[in-house]
């Protein structure tokens, strides 16, 4: 890919001398310093980025917080029919549009404590 960018004039110079210095091109000389400012910017890897998470702190709280939290039971409603069972009749059925109520509710409480996050 080709980028074109206009630089200060000091940057320019001090480019310019580095490059004559260490016998380079100018080019290369700022793919160089891109790369390297690249590599320390870099978003951590998944295994970094496990071990950033099991090093903080309040986040180890948090979990910790939200795992003694017992099961709210004005929440958990016993299952009137097996999904799978019900999900079969509305692929070769009507569809159950108490089922289908359920899960708008569902979608929208759901929207609701994420603050519209869940797409």
């Amino acid at each position: 890919m080709t980028a074109t960018i206009t630089l200060p004039d000091h940057l320019a110079s001090q480019l310019q001398r580095q490059a004559l210095v260490q016998h380079r091109s100018m080019e290369s000389l700022v793919i160089e310093y891109i790369e390297a400012r690249l590599k320390e910017t870099a978003l951590p890897t998944s295994v970094a980025g496990d071990e950033m998470l099991a090093n903080d702190a309040e986040l180890l709280k948090l979990v910790a917080r939200i795992k003694a939290t017992p099961p709210n039971s004005v929440r958990i409603t016993p299952s009137q029919e097996k999904l799978a069972e019900l999900l079969a009749v509305m692929v070769h059925g009507e569809p159950d549009q108490a089922l289908l109520d359920t899960l708008d509710a569902a979608e929208l409480e759901l929207r609701a404590l994420t603050g519209g996050m869940h797409q």
